[in-house]
């Protein structure tokens, strides 16, 4: 009966206790990631304030402000007309700080709830982030449409 149990315990029960630590361990670390409006801020840019917040890199508050005043009117459409409040991050920015957010190229407009990265976590609600490019210089802006 001893050799039973001790083939038992090595066999089977040692490697389910392994599985089960490494998963336990592997999406702990997974479900502390942050939201992407969280990783934004991290990001320490400009602000732009108001109904929308718009975050921007560096030398390109022109295009923030034109986002911002984009957004901020359709916003108020959607409430006025639909009852719908808005309530989004946007972040304008260079080639630099995408890469520090995205794992996409550059230029593609993006909208997150969870985090930035793809298999960044689970959350309790959604949190809207929209990440623009604060150029016109990404690869969907080369091919011609002008």
């Amino acid at each position: 009966m001893l050799c039973h149990s001790h083939y038992f315990r090595n066999q089977v029960l040692r490697p389910f206790f392994i599985a089960f630590v490494s998963f336990t361990f592997c999406t702990a670390s997974v479900a502390q990631s942050k939201y992407c409006v969280d990783e934004i801020k991290d990001l320490k840019l400009p602000l732009l304030p108001g109904k929308i917040a718009i975050y921007y890199s560096a030398g390109h508050e022109k295009r923030a402000q034109e986002l911002k005043m984009l957004l901020e009117r359709a916003a108020k459409f959607y409430e006025d007309s639909l009852g719908i409040k808005v309530d989004l991050t946007l972040a304008a920015v260079a080639p630099k700080e995408w890469v520090q957010l995205l794992d996409k190229p550059y230029g593609l407009p993006t909208m997150k709830y969870w985090a930035c990265r793809r298999g960044g976590g689970t959350f309790p609600e959604p949190r809207y982030a929209a990440i623009m490019p604060a150029s016109m210089d990404g690869p969907l802006y080369k091919i011609g449409w002008q």
